[in-house]
């Protein structure tokens, strides 16, 4: 019986993902560190819908983490056939303003625990013509001042997704990387910032899932949601770098200012 995994899914567009999911009547293995939340919307979505959910309770954000989510996946015999590496945290504000290890559990969960939860799961992926979605970003397309080491994770993120679609292409792998702008989530609480902080347009964690699986459909491999992220992206390739990081800095107000 194969499942759809999800990362973060206790809230915004990971939460939002395992509702469509579900809607689709789609088993889910829902991931994250709210215990709470997580069994509040398995039980939501399983008195909804005839599915199966299993939740594992767990802080991604530390080392052997993926291990421990395949391997409980391994010990159920819990047949992944739909990847969604959703979870991540950010950082708003000057570099050297947050305590490093603040920086280091970003790193960990934005970049490792992704990449390893797709090493260890690729080869099941592969047997059963699966799909993987990677959680990029709309400012993996430029340096990002006052956001400087997230907007590196997501980086990474963009490079290697879709490095490893063309990679597999082939061998009947769906794989796509999600470039939300920014969005209605917990986001600016873990960063003690506001939605107010960014000079941008918002939108729901539904367009931005809706937009996943619209691009899922048409067989794209990266998707930025909305018209504006798209039309600015495109023209920023076009800038000097030096022009470039400063015309990002003015995305953050207040940016220097002390977590």
């Amino acid at each position: 019986m194969p499942y759809t995994l999800i990362t973060g899914a206790s809230s915004g567009i990971g939460e939002e993902f395992a509702k469509q999911c579900a809607a689709k009547r789609q088993n889910l293995i829902l991931v994250s560190r709210s215990e709470d939340k997580l069994q509040k919307l398995s039980n939501e979505l399983k008195n909804a819908y005839p599915i199966d959910i299993k939740i594992i309770v767990l802080d991604l954000a530390t080392n052997q983490s993926a291990e421990q989510v395949f391997e409980r996946c391994q010990k159920e015999n819990l047949e992944v056939n739909f990847l969604i590496n959703n979870a991540g945290i950010g950082l708003i504000g000057k570099f050297d303003h947050f305590d490093v290890k603040k920086i280091e559990e970003m790193l960990l969960l934005n970049v490792l625990t992704l990449t390893k939860l797709t090493y260890l799961f690729i080869p099941q992926l592969k047997i059963n013509r699966g799909i993987i979605i990677n959680l990029s970003s709309q400012v993996a397309f430029s340096p990002a001042p006052y956001m400087a080491s997230y907007a590196g994770t997501k980086a990474y993120v963009q490079s290697f997704t879709e490095a490893i679609q063309n990679e597999y292409e082939n061998e009947g792998i769906k794989i796509l990387a999600l470039c939300p702008g920014p969005t209605y989530t917990k986001f600016f609480e873990r960063t003690k910032a506001s939605p107010h902080d960014i000079n941008f347009k918002f939108r729901q964690p539904k367009d931005v899932v809706d937009e996943a699986f619209n691009a899922l459909n048409k067989n794209k491999s990266v998707v930025l949601v909305g018209w504006e992220n798209k039309v600015m992206t495109f023209f920023l390739r076009f800038m000097p770098r030096k022009l470039l990081t400063k015309f990002s800095s003015t995305f953050v107000k207040n940016g220097d200012r002390k977590p």
